[in-house]
């Protein structure tokens, strides 16, 4: 009922402020003579295939490059169980042969959760996702909303991390992300 709702709402609001962001950083990039653009966007219904469902799809250009990416918004209400079935998904698409008739190269994947825990959570499945596939690891990045929401640079800036399997609160070495 409501309750469903509005944890779908707050939910698709978060991803499209990912996007928004992306977009306003593009701008201003562009306003220093620059020539980056979010290209593309396909929204979650646009580019689910049978249990393959991430929050989207999008395709930056940055200085002549184009980055693809999934986006997964995670609001930190999902268990590890969820985490483990969703990158699961993941693998058995892009290892199926569909990906590469649907993609230019196998997109990365963004994690933006909205919390530490919940994004040291999804690093630690994608560890054991790794693990348990045996073939070529995903290209996974992860950062907050809060973290793009303080850098200056934003969404941009030096606020993503690769996965890992430090223990849960230890802060990981960030850098920049896509495209930088």
């Amino acid at each position: 009922g409501i309750r469903r709702f509005v944890r779908h709402r707050a939910h698709t609001v978060g991803a499209n402020a990912f996007l928004v962001a992306l977009v306003q950083a593009a701008r201003k990039i562009c306003s220093r003579g620059g020539d980056d653009a979010l290209e593309e966007w396909r929204s979650a219904a646009a580019c689910a295939r049978g249990r393959f469902r991430p929050d989207g799809y999008g395709c930056y250009r940055h200085a002549g490059s184009r980055f693809g990416f999934f986006l997964e918004y995670d609001r930190g209400t999902e268990r590890p169980g969820d985490y483990a079935a969703k990158l699961a998904a993941y693998y058995r698409y892009r290892d199926s042969g569909s990906a590469a008739r649907d993609y230019d190269g196998f997109p990365t994947l963004l994690l933006v959760s909205i919390s530490d825990t919940a994004e040291a959570r999804f690093a630690h499945q994608v560890y054991l996702a790794h693990q348990q596939h045996g073939s070529a690891a995903l290209s996974v990045l992860l950062t907050t909303s809060r973290r793009i929401e303080a850098h200056a640079e934003g969404v941009l800036g030096p606020v993503w991390r690769a996965p890992s399997t430090i223990d849960f609160g230890m802060d990981q070495v960030r850098g920049y992300g896509p495209p930088g």
